[in-house]
This record gives structure tokens, sequence and C-alpha cells, in this order.
């Protein structure tokens, strides 16, 4: 991310301000809220097979596998 910067005379002294550039921000926050999402959507899309995994479990009839569908 790039900076932009200003000077300033103030109290006799030199001083210098920086921020960050606007457009650069802008960006980043795209692309962090993009990240967001999919790191959302992949989280639901293991929920949903882990979900459809255990009714596959759920509907067989060994006794073994029915203690995990409670």
């Amino acid at each position: 991310m790039s900076t932009e910067s200003r000077r300033l005379v103030e109290n006799d002294k030199r001083v210098r301000y920086y921020r960050l550039n606007t457009e650069d921000v802008v960006f980043a926050r795209k692309v962090l809220e993009y990240r967001q999402r999919q790191r959302e959507k992949k989280e639901r899309k293991g929920q949903e097979e882990q979900a459809g995994y255990k009714r596959e479990l759920c509907s067989e009839d060994a006794n073994s596998v029915r203690s995990q569908c409670d």
C-alpha cells in the first residue's frame, strides 16, 4: 500500500504528515470483504457436506453407527 504525504510548518518546525493512499485503502477493503465472503461460503459448504454425511450414516441400519445420530 502506498502513502501520501504533505509537509507543513508548525511552530517553526517542519512536520511531514503521512496517510495511506485512499484508492489503495478502498481496494484493500474490497479484497478483505471478498475473502471473508469466500471463507463463509466455504464454511457453509463444509457444514452442508457434513450434515449430508451424517444423514447418510443415520439412514443405515447398523446399530454401531446409530449412536452417532443422537
